[in-house]
């Protein structure tokens, strides 16, 4: 089931942004990039990143959150700021159906973009399937003090 997150929602989905960042970043990073990672989001608390113009989707098997993506429109560009799903339910139209959940939970837009880390060869791929297109690269700050190499992409709309 995909929704819109509440309020009572946010401690599930810090615990699910974790455990993917676990899954996703550890091997290219290591734990204690991770660590930082998780430090920052509870230092940061997400009820406070969650601004009144701020869509949270996320995607439930029974009683575990699976999927979650964020994104604001803003300037006429939907940003998403990130689309994370567990690895044992990817491939399975879950990532695809949270950005929807967002397209359709958002006001209009002209363009969504999107960074991807680019040693993330699979979420590349995933975003090029929806009519993603490299538009620029850039550094991104994982943690302070570690900047990796991300591309900057952009539709205008979905074909998934």
């Amino acid at each position: 089931m995909i929704r819109v997150a509440n309020p009572s929602d946010y401690g599930a989905v810090s615990v699910h942004l974790y455990d993917c960042w676990l899954e996703t970043y550890s091997p290219r990073y290591g734990s204690s990039t991770v660590a930082k990672m998780k430090t920052a989001l509870l230092n940061d608390r997400l009820d406070s990143f969650i601004a009144s113009d701020v869509c949270l989707a996320i995607a439930k098997d029974q009683a575990s959150i699976i999927g979650s993506a964020f994104g604001a429109v803003r300037h006429a560009t939907l940003y998403i700021w990130g689309c994370y799903v567990r690895e044992a339910f990817q491939l399975q139209g879950v990532g695809t159906g949270l950005i929807n959940k967002l397209v359709n939970n958002l006001p209009p837009y002209q363009y969504m973009e999107i960074s991807v880390l680019e040693d993330s060869q699979s979420a590349v791929s995933f975003y090029e399937k929806l009519g993603f297109r490299l538009v620029d690269n850039e550094n991104f700050e994982l943690v302070p003090n570690l900047l990796v190499k991300a591309s900057k992409m952009r539709a205008a709309e979905i074909s998934g």
